[in-house]
C-alpha cells in the first residue's frame, strides 16, 4: 500500500535509505528539507510539491532541531568542539565567555537568528559559517518562553527596563494588555511558533519584532469579540448565558433547533468564524447576516443531523434505522458500508457536509458526491484508497 503525506515543515533524510522511498507515492510541500552531503539523489527520488529550502550537511556534523541555548557550563562539557547544524533560535547566555566559545564551537550551520550577548558578538559571529536570520545582540539576559505562555499587564508592570522576549511555542497577550504597555515595557520580542492577540495590539508588536528574525504565525483576535476556544453547541439555555454578541471562534459552533429566531436577534450581532456552522433551518438566513466572514460554511439541517468527529463505519440497516432524514457534518473519517444502498442515501440522508474524509464503494461514489454540499473534504472509493497522512511538523525518513 502506497502512501500519501501532506505538507511538511522539517523532512529530515539524514539516515534515508532508497528503500525507505519506495511506498511514498507523493509529499506535499517541504519547508526544509535535511539531508547528508553527497545524498541529493535521494530528494530526486520523491514526487515533492515546493521546496522552501535544501541543507546539505556533512557526515561529522551534529544536527540540533527545535534550537540551541548555550552557557558557560553546556561549553566545558564538551568532550570535542562542536560543529553542528541548528533548526531554530541559538541562544547564547550571559556568562559564556568569549575564549571559551572560541576554544569550544568549531563551526554553527544556523537556519534561524541568533541571540547573543553585545560584549561577545564578534566571537560568536566568527563561528557562524552560514546563518538564514539576524543576529540580536542584548546587553540584558532575555525574558525567554517554552511552550505555551500567557503575557499580562502584571507581568509587563514588573519590568524596570524594557526587555528582549524570546517565545517559542504560543505566546498570548492577555485581553487587559493595552498597546502601552507593550511600547513601554518590550524593547525586541523574538518569536517562532504562534502568538495570539487582539488587534488592537497587532501594530505594536510587529513594529517590536526583531529585524530579520522569526516572524511567528500572528492568530489576531477582532476587539469586542468573545473567543470561543473549542467546539461550542448552544442551546436556549446557553444563549441566555451568552457573555458577548459578537463570536469569535476557530472550532464549529452548533445551534440548536430549540434557538427562536427571536431569541438570535437578541443575542448575537456578528460571529467571526475560521470553522463551520450548524444550524437548524429556520436560522439559517439570519446567520448568515451575522457571519463576517464569506468563506464561513453555513450547513443547515430541517430536523436532525449527524456529525461525525473521529472514525464511523454506516452500514444499510444503521440508516434505514433513523427515524428522520438527516443531515450528515462529517469532520472526521465516514465509511459507507459496501451494503449501502442508493435508496437508502436519497431517503435518508438530505445533504452532507464533508470537512474530513468519505470512504464509499465504486457504485456509490457518484451519489454520495451529489449530496456533499459543503466542505472541501475528500471522497474517496475503497479501491483508490492509499494509507494517508495528514500535514506533519517534522518528519523523518
Amino acid at each position: 500500500m502506497t502512501r500519501t503525506i501532506g505538507n511538511i515543515g522539517i523532512l529530515n533524510m539524514l539516515h534515508t535509505k532508497e528503500e525507505n522511498l519506495e511506498n511514498i507515492e507523493r509529499i506535499g510541500n517541504v519547508g526544509i528539507a535535511i539531508i547528508r552531503k553527497g545524498n541529493g539523489h535521494l530528494l530526486q527520488k520523491l514526487n515533492v510539491g515546493n521546496i522552501g529550502v535544501v541543507k546539505e550537511v556533512e557526515e561529522n556534523y551534529k544536527v540540533i532541531q527545535g534550537g540551541l541555548t548555550i552557557n558557560e557550563s553546556y561549553l566545558e562539557q564538551l568532550v570535542e568542539p562542536l560543529r553542528a547544524f541548528v533548526q531554530g533560535a541559538l541562544i547564547v547566555e550571559k556568562d559564556v565567555k568569549a575564549e571559551t566559545f572560541r576554544e569550544r564551537v568549531d563551526d554553527i550551520q544556523l537556519q534561524g537568528g541568533a541571540i547573543v550577548p553585545n560584549e561577545i558578538r564578534g566571537a560568536i559571529e566568527s563561528k557562524l559559517g552560514d546563518i538564514k536570520g539576524s543576529v540580536i545582540g542584548y546587553e540584558q539576559m532575555p525574558e525567554m518562553f517554552i511552550g505555551e505562555h500567557t503575557v499580562t499587564k502584571q507581568m509587563l508592570m514588573h519590568y524596570d527596563q524594557p526587555i528582549t522576549l524570546i517565545s517559542t511555542g504560543m505566546l498570548t497577550f492577555a485581553d487587559d494588555v493595552d498597546p502601552k504597555d507593550i511600547d513601554d515595557h518590550i524593547e525586541t520580542l523574538y518569536i517562532t511558533g504562534v502568538v495570539e492577540l487582539r488587534e488592537r495590539l497587532e501594530p505594536v508588536v510587529r513594529a517590536k519584532m526583531a529585524t530579520g528574525g522569526a516572524a511567528g504565525d500572528f492568530e489576531v483576535i477582532p476587539d469586542g469579540y468573545y473567543h470561543v476556544r473549542e467546539k461550542w453547541k448552544l442551546n436556549q439555555k446557553t444563549l441566555k448565558r451568552l457573555p458577548h454578541n459578537k463570536l469569535f471562534s476557530h472550532d464549529p459552533i452548533i445551534f440548536s433547533a430549540d434557538i427562536s429566531r427571536e431569541q438570535l436577534a437578541e443575542k448575537i450581532s456578528n460571529i467571526h468564524s475560521h470553522s463551520y456552522i450548524i444550524v437548524p433551518e429556520h436560522l439559517e438566513d439570519l446567520l448568515i447576516e451575522r457571519c463576517d466572514r464569506l468563506e464561513t460554511d453555513i450547513i443547515s439541517y430541517e430536523k436532525e443531523y449527524l456529525h461525525v468527529e473521529e472514525v464511523e463505519t454506516w452500514n444499510n440497516e444503521a440508516l434505514l434505522n433513523l427515524d428522520e432524514t438527516v443531515s450528515m457534518i462529517v469532520d472526521g473519517t465516514l465509511t459507507f458500508a459496501a451494503d449501502v444502498t442508493k435508496e437508502a442515501l436519497q431517503n435518508v440522508v438530505s445533504s452532507i457536509g464533508n470537512f474530513g474524509k468519505i470512504i464509499v464503494t465504486d457504485q456509490q461514489l457518484l451519489h454520495v458526491k451529489r449530496l456533499v454540499e459543503d466542505g472541501d473534504g475528500k471522497v474517496t472509493t475503497e479501491s483508490s484508497e492509499e494509507e494517508g497522512m495528514g500535514n506533519i511538523g517534522t518528519l523523518t525518513l
